[in-house]
């Protein structure tokens, strides 16, 4: 009798630990596909994060109403052309457009119009360079473009005038009836003739941006 207790006894204590086996997989499997659903949230959280960065990224670097780099992409941009062309020995220049009395332009028409009004000058530059040169919005009312490469001062003077014929025809606005012209001024500067940074070139192309305004007054 004493054997068949005892006989019993280990059965009992085997389906007990076959159940607890039994379990203690479950709850492994159950585990895995928490862990596997808390990955790929992980994993879609990561990838948010990061797509929210590029589009942070964008806005910092991009005009929210043209579309253009911004003034500091510009000057990076210009950085990197003139670390190459001392090291290539070669020249190249910037265009600086102007848009007079765009201020007072804006006032008079209101805000929605001037916007309208800048991406407008924005597709026509855009349309005008190529993909090699760097077109930005550096003002309110100021565009430049920069030139990896001229063959000499002539050349960036004869682009900025061609960009400034661009923008000559008058602009046809999407809710408005009328037609309206700009009036455009241009300054340009060339490397190393006119400056061999971004404030000598600058201050250049500034001097030549009043002298084109009092010409053409």
């Amino acid at each position: 009798m004493s054997w068949i207790l005892a006989l019993i006894f280990v059965m009992i204590c085997a389906a007990a630990a076959g159940a607890a086996l039994y379990f203690s997989a479950q709850r492994v499997l159950v585990l895995k596909e928490q862990l596997s659903q808390l990955q790929l949230a992980l994993d879609g959280a990561n990838n948010r994060l990061e797509q929210a960065k590029t589009r942070v990224a964008l806005l910092s670097n991009t005009d929210a109403v043209t579309g253009l780099l911004v003034r500091h992409v510009v000057v990076e941009r210009f950085q990197l052309t003139l670390a190459f062309a001392r090291s290539e020995g070669i020249m190249f220049g910037v265009i600086v457009l102007q848009l007079t009395d765009f201020e007072h332009w804006a006032d008079r028409q209101g805000r929605d119009m001037a916007d309208k009004l800048l991406v407008g000058v924005a597709e026509r530059l855009q349309a005008a360079t190529n993909e090699t040169e760097t077109v930005g919005r550096v003002r309110e009312h100021e565009f430049a473009i920069l030139v990896p490469v001229v063959h000499n001062a002539q050349e960036i003077e004869n682009l900025a005038n061609d960009l400034r014929a661009r923008l000559a025809p008058p602009f046809r606005l999407a809710g408005s009836t009328q037609t309206f012209t700009l009036t455009v001024h241009a300054g340009s500067a060339c490397y190393p003739d006119d400056g061999d940074d971004w404030p000598s070139m600058l201050k250049t192309v500034d001097e030549r941006l009043r002298a084109n305004r009092m010409q053409l007054h």
